[in-house]
C-alpha cells in the first residue's frame, strides 16, 4: 500500500466499518528546481474492497499527531501539532480547524456527533 515516496509510516487507522484504512506517512519530496529534499506530511486514505488508494491530504511540514473516524465513516477529524481539523470524507471539504497555542497529543470524536471533539493536551477543547 505504501508509496514509493513514502519514508516511513507514522501509524495506521481502520474505519469502524472496516471500508478504509488511513496511513499516516511522511513523503520525501525533491524539489526539481534547488534539489532539496524535505519531508512531507500526509494522510492516504484507501478503500478496502477496491484495494487502492482513495484520496490523499497533505499536511506540509507539520505533523500529524491523531486521527479519529467517524462512527458513519462520513468524516474524520485530525490532530496536528496545534490544530484540530475535521473533513468530510466525500468532497474531501475541510469543514472546521480550530488552532491552539499548546502542543496536542491525541485526539477523538463522538460516536453521537461528529462535531463533538476531546483531545489531551494541557487545555481543553
Amino acid at each position: 500500500m505504501k508509496s514509493t515516496k513514502t519514508s516511513h509510516i507514522n501509524f495506521f487507522v481502520v474505519s469502524s466499518d472496516q471500508s478504509y484504512i488511513t496511513l499516516c506517512e511522511t513523503v520525501t519530496k525533491k524539489n526539481e528546481m534547488t534539489s532539496e529534499v524535505s519531508n512531507v506530511s500526509q494522510l492516504s486514505i484507501y478503500d478496502f474492497k477496491k484495494a487502492s488508494r482513495y484520496k490523499v491530504v497533505q499536511f506540509g511540514d507539520r505533523e500529524i499527531r491523531s486521527f479519529f473516524w467517524s462512527k458513519d465513516c462520513k468524516y474524520f477529524v485530525v490532530a496536528l501539532s496545534n490544530e484540530v481539523v475535521l473533513y468530510a470524507l466525500e468532497k474531501m471539504k475541510k469543514l472546521a480547524s480550530k488552532t491552539y497555542t499548546h502542543s496536542l497529543t491525541s485526539i477523538s470524536m463522538s460516536p453521537y456527533a461528529h462535531w463533538q471533539m476531546a483531545s489531551t493536551g494541557t487545555e481543553d477543547l
